[in-house]
């Protein structure tokens, strides 16, 4: 910014005070701002452009109808809270501002515990990008600064698609709920108060969680109990895979024998070539790679509790369905657009499906490219596994269908 003193700029922040706790105005962990402002340069004459430039920054905002609000203090905290969501921060109420008289302005915005820091560093830059617009200035130097404090700020998501949805019922519920450390969260207080890190609670057993995150132990067991399981074998080097996927019958699965939520897993391998692929993917993620024979089949997690089921899901894989019209481009743009999807680890409810080399492999295998026209009512997979981490649906059973 060229030479402004302080007094000439149009927004100056006072002072910023961190709140883990909630607000009349805001159920939860908070950031208090005071800004001084300077009428005349804050005046409706450029809100437009001001306008335009947050829309640049983040699209969502030129979506929001209530971003028309005359304030350009209410206008800094709304992008600046759509930004925070962009990225995984969960913001669960509307930003707040009350006028203070003497032209000072306090700007309540929701925060995430862990996340104070550096969401006020964003703040300051998104202030001093909206002193750039109105002083009629280039903003092409902040704009990369605004892209760091953002990621910044997204390293304190939190992380996997199990807990976001957790806090989102809590909310709705009015259950209060803190950050005890990492991804681990308390829900309620007092005697009443649980420990949750992901889908394990406080009461969920440690011999349990030990057995289910060996896969071939569970299959042992699972094997030892009489549950019809697919043969498996953990294997020490490609060579190994290979002859053992030979001696199997493709198709194949290839896996981290110690990871969760579908993390480098393939599966359906019909040839070598795809198998080494999925054997150096699965390299990536654990020392410790399992080796099975493919089953074909629906998949349906069982939810329980206290020894009870209470919920049934069917999980489908990533993919789209043809309306006769649109290519599977188009198709996939559409589904990528709709809300509650983002990129993976963005903490949102569903990820979006990218068309890389497992979506076109399989566009392949049903004669399909990226161009073709499904057919109406069509389902054209793109991906090989149905977890929702991955870009799977999730779709509810009736438990009278159970």
């Amino acid at each position: 910014m060229p030479a402004t003193t302080p007094e000439q700029l149009p927004l100056t922040i006072k002072e910023s005070v961190s709140i883990p706790g909630t607000t009349n105005s805001i159920k939860q962990a908070s950031i208090v701002t005071i800004l001084q402002y300077r009428a005349e340069a804050v005046d409706a004459s450029r809100l437009d452009a001001l306008h335009a430039a947050f829309t640049q920054l983040c699209p969502r905002y030129g979506d929001d109808a209530s971003s028309a609000d005359p304030g350009a203090v209410a206008c800094v905290g709304k992008v600046t809270a759509l930004l925070l969501k962009d990225v995984g921060i969960p913001t669960f109420y509307p930003v707040a501002v009350h006028n203070l008289g003497e032209q000072r302005m306090q700007l309540l915005l929701p925060a995430f515990p862990g996340a104070h820091a550096p969401t006020v560093e964003l703040l300051c830059k998104v202030v001093e990008l909206t002193n750039l617009v109105l002083l009629d200035q280039s903003t092409q130097a902040i704009r990369p600064q605004i892209k760091a404090a953002l990621q910044a700020c997204k390293a304190h998501a939190p992380p996997g698609t199990n807990i976001l949805p957790i806090l989102v019922a809590a909310q709705r519920a009015n259950i209060p709920w803190q950050r005890i450390y990492g991804n681990t969260y308390q829900f309620g207080q007092g005697v009443h108060a649980r420990w949750l890190e992901s889908s394990l609670t406080d009461r969920t057993p440690a011999m349990a969680v030990a057995l289910a995150q060996n896969k071939l132990t569970t299959s042992a067991l699972l094997r030892n109990m009489g549950f019809p399981v697919q043969p498996c074998k953990q294997v020490g080097s490609l060579e190994e895979a290979l002859a053992y996927a030979e001696q199997l019958g493709y198709p194949v699965v290839v896996k981290p024998a110690d990871r969760d939520r579908g993390i480098g897993v393939t599966a359906d391998i019909d040839n070598p070539k795809l198998l080494e692929k999925a054997y150096g993917l699965a390299l990536q993620h654990s020392a410790s790679v399992l080796l099975e024979k493919h089953f074909a089949g629906n998949d349906h997690p069982i939810h329980v509790y206290n020894g009870e089921p209470y919920r049934v899901r069917h999980r489908i894989p990533g993919g789209v369905v043809g309306d006769g019209r649109s290519t599977i481009s188009e198709l996939l743009q559409r589904l990528n657009a709709e809300p509650g999807r983002g990129p993976y680890g963005s903490g949102m409810e569903r990820v979006q499906i990218e068309l890389d080399e497992e979506a076109l492999d399989l566009l392949a295998r049903q004669s399909l490219d990226s161009e073709s026209v499904a057919e109406k009512q069509q389902f054209v997979r793109l991906r090989r596994i149905a977890n929702v981490s991955v870009g799977g649906d999730s779709r509810e059973v009736p438990m009278e269908q159970v």
